[in-house]
């Protein structure tokens, strides 16, 4: 693969990110969900399974002429990222719904004041 193909599929996978944060950001409750899957994530078995992908990419590339070395460490880097949007933005209304019940309201008015100081923060810091 080209390194323009792996800049293409990096832009298509962050356009997904982008565009919630300019949704998200207006919205407490879903600013507040994502905070919650982000604070979920465990980057060891994230660097495990990157280490994993790591290994079959450069056993492929092994009597392979067609794979260059940055298609042994770039691969990898797309499937997890590919795996990451899938995880933060795939909520289908339901699951989103029953997250919704299961948070507290106390929670989300805690993270809602949080916002606020740190906006306010970064306002008479600039």
């Amino acid at each position: 693969m080209n390194i323009t193909i792996y800049i293409v599929f990096f832009t298509l996978l962050s356009i997904f990110p982008l565009v919630h944060f300019l949704v998200a950001r207006k919205n407490i409750e879903e600013s507040y969900l994502y905070h919650i899957k982000k604070k979920r994530i465990d980057w060891k078995k994230i660097l495990k399974w990157y280490l994993i992908a790591n290994v079959f990419t450069f056993t492929a590339s092994i009597n392979n002429e067609m794979m260059e070395t940055i298609d042994i460490f770039m691969m990898p880097v797309l499937m997890i990222s590919f795996l990451l949007v899938l995880y933060f933005f795939s909520l289908h209304p339901e699951n989103r719904q029953k997250m919704m019940k299961d948070i507290d309201k106390s929670d989300i008015k805690l993270y809602k004041t949080q916002k606020e100081r740190d906006s306010k923060i970064n306002k008479i810091l600039k």
